[in-house]
């Protein structure tokens, strides 16, 4: 939940607009395509492009974890917005502490 909570603030000190937000259960598919995108985003820029394929059992870790309870869907708005919430995310992905 940690990480849940620093990605809020963060998106409030970078000046996002939240639009608009809801819980929301997702359905298996929606969690498991989750799953995958979210292993391709996270590894597909380490060392220049290379993809971290995930193990079966890492995909059902994380989608276990996204059927586990209702998410928070946020739409937010921002000049470059997209580009700025993956830096905002990578950056508390690996380097939590900063």
């Amino acid at each position: 939940i940690y990480i849940y909570i620093q990605i809020l603030k963060r998106i409030s000190r970078e000046q996002f607009e939240v639009v608009a937000m809801r819980m929301q259960l997702l359905s298996s598919q929606e969690a498991e395509l989750l799953a995958r995108n979210s292993y391709k985003s996270r590894y597909s820029t380490i060392d220049g492009g290379s993809v971290c394929v995930p193990t079966d059992s890492d995909l059902k870790r994380q989608k276990a974890h996204l059927l586990s309870g209702e998410v928070a869907v946020l739409c937010l708005r921002r000049e470059n917005a997209v580009e700025c919430l993956l830096k905002v995310i990578i950056r508390l992905l690996w380097y939590p502490r900063r």
